[in-house]
């Protein structure tokens, strides 16, 4: 009995899976910052510095806590300072260019990693609020009762959808994480089933060894107890006929008959025609 294999393709896809979500967030950030200096050059040279400054302290710090630092992904606080420190450069990026909201999205990926459902959550809200920011082009230019329900529809989307999709990703990601378990519980039973089916083979032909070396020994007992009534019943037949050609000793003709009798037992054995190992009576 063996454990099937997941197919090919699902092992490529796991095997891909964390370095290409790991590579994405600098690809977008890379994409936006390069929109950034195609659309801000000739304007406000500081401007554009402060837009490509944040873009390089956010590719920095996920540098650092993250890429460099992998053990901080399983330190809750540590996880924890480095996703709010992240989420405020992404607010002010988006503050400052609402196309960041193309990298900006990223940040559900790492909210992912913040300890325990509710964290996770409220991660994936302030994300969502990110990015709601920037598909409404910023904050609300007028906060009139309009643009302000505009805005607030948005984010309701943008944090249902996201919270929705994240929860049963997460619920999903257990059952998956419970099932791989599942499997290998499954696969070492299985191998333990294996070797107790070797140890068992080797048991079974052991005994079946032991069995006909007591089979041999029964048929050696066996031939030795009928060599021994064999011997026993022709030296009785012997003593008897020579116990009678002893009575018969005035008789010459009957002692020659027993002494003849005498000599075929002991050169053949009593299987003799009937009569053979008899006395005759004197």
């Amino acid at each position: 009995m063996s454990i099937p294999r997941q197919p090919a393709q699902l092992e490529a896809w796991e095997r891909w899976e964390q370095p290409a979500f790991a590579v994405l967030p600098y690809v977008m950030l890379v994409i936006v910052a390069s929109m950034t200096v195609v659309v801000k050059w000739g304007e406000s040279t500081g401007d554009l510095l402060i837009d490509l400054g944040l873009a390089a302290a956010a590719g920095l710090w996920m540098l650092w806590g993250f890429t460099l630092h992998p053990a901080w992904r399983h330190r809750p606080r540590r996880m924890a300072v480095f996703f709010i420190v992240l989420a405020i450069l992404m607010a002010l990026l988006v503050l400052r260019a609402p196309w960041y909201g193309f990298f900006t999205f990223t940040g559900y990926f790492f909210a992912f990693y913040l300890p325990g459902s509710r964290a996770r959550l409220a991660g994936v809200a302030v994300i969502a609020l990110i990015t709601a920011t920037s598909q409404n082009g910023g904050l609300p230019k007028h906060w009139t009762a309009g643009a302000i329900a505009i805005y607030l529809v948005i984010i309701c989307i943008n944090v249902g959808v996201a919270g929705a999709l994240t929860w049963f990703g997460w619920v999903s990601a257990q059952q998956n994480d419970q099932r791989k378990q599942m499997v290998e519980e499954l696969s070492e039973a299985n191998r333990r089933l294996e070797t107790i089916l070797e140890e068992n083979q080797g048991l079974h032909d052991q005994l079946l060894a032991q069995a006909r070396e007591a089979g041999v020994l029964d048929e050696r007992q066996r031939m030795a107890r009928e060599i021994h009534d064999t011997l026993a019943q022709g030296l009785t037949g012997i003593i008897t006929q020579l116990e009678a050609a002893d009575e018969a000793h005035d008789r010459p003709s009957d002692r020659d008959r027993h002494l003849d009798n005498a000599q075929r037992l002991g050169l053949h054995g009593p299987d003799r025609p009937a009569g053979l190992g008899q006395a005759v009576p004197g």
